[in-house]
């Protein structure tokens, strides 16, 4: 279990990442995230750095339909281990509703444009596929809302059963 200044110091950290300049790509901050879990936790950071650094190793947009997965996102690589079967990472097997309620809740904490359409983008991609359940359409307002990827924007109204707001 951590303690309460490893929780200061990922917090301060998250912080940070809400600082960022506005133009930044998703693979900066994916390396950013990387670089403070392993300068400040060595081989053994925090399951909350894990998450973040997950939500930023899919790739999006996957052009490969070999996953079978059926999403926006896929894996950052697939490669073949020496029994001949295919690893995937970031797998979507990994995806659980915990993780999807972490990510619900830094779509709604963050305050950095990127990182609100990164999380909400995700939940939205992954959650009734992963959960079973269906979104509140708010999570999708705040991808509508925040996010640089706007020509995505008509998809989630579709889904949501919502309107462009006028």
């Amino acid at each position: 279990m951590r303690n309460n200044k490893d929780s200061g110091k990922i917090k301060e950290f998250l912080t940070e990442l809400d600082s960022l300049p506005e133009q930044i790509s998703e693979l900066e901050i994916s390396d950013r995230i990387k670089k403070f879990a392993k300068e400040e936790f060595g081989q053994n950071p925090p399951e909350a750095l894990l998450l973040e650094q997950t939500a930023f190793d899919f790739v999006e947009d996957y052009p490969d339909n070999k996953t079978g997965w059926g999403t926006y996102f896929g894996p950052m690589f697939v490669l073949s281990n020496e029994e001949g079967k295919f690893v995937e990472y970031p797998s979507i097997k990994k995806i659980t509703p915990k993780i999807i309620n972490y990510w619900i809740d830094r779509a709604k904490e963050a305050g950095h444009t990127i990182l609100k359409a990164r999380y909400s983008n995700l939940v939205w991609d992954f959650s009734e596929k992963m959960t079973g359940e269906k979104l509140h359409y708010s999570i999708a307002q705040i991808f509508v809302d925040y996010g640089k990827y706007g020509d995505r924007a008509h998809i989630f109204q579709k889904q949501a059963g919502t309107v462009p707001r006028c």
